[in-house]
């Protein structure tokens, strides 16, 4: 398997604190991920910002399968 993370850092809840912000996504990923029930190929999570926009995903994949990350 594969676990693929994505995030697009063009909105403003990065503008001051693109680290931050950063550290924010992948921290409440880390919590979900840990109270995921079914965790396997096909499996996609969505990333929200601060503000509650959408900003990328971790998608779970066969290693067999490319996945395109644009």
């Amino acid at each position: 398997m594969q676990v693929w993370i994505k995030i697009s850092t063009d909105n403003a809840a990065f503008e001051d604190n693109l680290q931050g912000e950063t550290s924010l996504i992948l921290l409440g990923l880390a919590k979900t991920v840990g109270e995921a029930q079914f965790f396997s190929p096909g499996v996609e999570i969505p990333l929200r910002d601060f503000n509650g926009n959408e900003v990328g995903w971790l998608h779970v994949n066969d290693q067999s399968k490319h996945l395109e990350l644009d």
